[in-house]
């Protein structure tokens, strides 16, 4: 009994690892493929390394799962693999009931769960991530703690590449110039595009230039967005400037102070998005790393383009024509 038994289990961890290193498999359904990757890591390290990876060219995150056709899809697929996997699904930190403001990483609506009894219960405090559970022969979703350890899998979803570009050219008619907002992106990534499009990372240069790139980009589509600017301090630390080199004549710090580098490496200044989850006022400015650290606060983060003068055509592009694979989903399609 106890031969068979052992045989019995070292069958299941050959199988285990075995499909684990399979390709990821397409459903048909929406065009995305998908894939479990055996490896005990913290959300955090999840998610990053999700993001990370690419399939056939397509970007890869935290999987999303939003109906109960693509939860059937991934228990028939992956079945036990399935048991203590992480999600793409987080809750904005803070107090709060724990059914209550819970995000995908993708920034698809939160209009599907699948919760298992009782839960989201955020037992023991802080619980604002999402594992799936086998309970008998079914899945279901837990919430999980910041402090309740590694989970030994994650659910990695591939969705086809959207254009590095969601609006424009806009001209703002007090300058002239031409502005666009990039899809989801490092700060690098962003620049990158914007040079390509013969400009840079915007420059604010006065207060009615602030106001009206954040009433045109921050809430775009529908959705708060955290915008990337042109000023940083990458060179030198504290030493602000703009990277399109214009003089610092404006600054809109967060609460009017000067900001540090408390977490290391927050050299890229961004405009902080519309919520009521974040202190200090929309629009005001924080510097952060890139890509971000693992909070999700401030997600997601768009770059706003600043082109000189005439707009310039842009040809049909995708995201293998520049650098940017961190963060990509289905939140970079243009809006309905």
């Amino acid at each position: 009994m106890k031969g068979k038994l052992l045989l019995g289990v070292l069958l299941g961890i050959a199988l285990a690892v075995s499909a684990a290193h399979a390709d990821p498999v397409l459903w048909e359904i929406n065009g995305h493929y998908y894939e479990v990757v055996s490896q005990e890591v913290h959300w955090a390290i999840a998610r990053t390394t999700a993001a990370s990876m690419t399939w056939l060219g397509h970007p890869g995150r935290l999987a999303t799962v939003t109906s109960d056709e693509e939860q059937a899809f991934l228990e028939s697929s992956f079945g036990s693999l399935l048991n203590m996997a992480f999600l793409g699904g987080y809750q904005t930190p803070g107090d709060r009931p724990p059914e209550e403001a819970w995000h995908w990483l993708s920034g698809e609506p939160w209009e599907y769960t699948h919760w298992a009894a009782g839960e989201p219960n955020d037992f023991g405090g802080d619980e604002i991530k999402i594992e799936i559970q086998q309970i008998g022969s079914t899945f279901m979703w837990n919430d999980w703690g910041l402090d309740d350890g590694t989970r030994p899998r994650f659910v990695v979803e591939y969705e086809p590449v959207p254009s590095p570009l969601m609006a424009g050219p806009i001209t703002n008619p007090a300058n002239g110039n031409s502005y666009y907002l990039t899809a989801e992106m490092p700060w690098h990534d962003a620049q990158d595009l914007a040079e390509s499009l013969e400009g840079n990372l915007a420059t604010i240069n006065d207060a009615a230039e602030q106001e009206w790139v954040f009433t045109t980009f921050g809430s775009f589509g529908g959705r708060y967005r955290s915008l990337w600017l042109g000023l940083n301090d990458e060179l030198n630390e504290g030493e602000f400037v703009w990277v399109s080199g214009e003089p610092v004549t404006y600054l809109n710090w967060l609460w009017d102070i000067v900001p540090g580098d408390g977490y290391g490496g927050e050299d890229f200044v961004h405009m902080i998005r519309l919520t009521e989850d974040v202190l200090g006022v929309a629009g005001e400015w924080n510097n952060i790393s890139s890509p971000t650290t693992p909070y999700c606060n401030f997600d997601p983060f768009h770059g706003v383009v600043e082109v000189p003068f005439e707009p310039v055509p842009v040809e049909e592009t995708t995201w293998g024509e520049i650098k940017a694979s961190f963060g990509a989903g289905s939140s970079a399609l243009p809006p309905n």
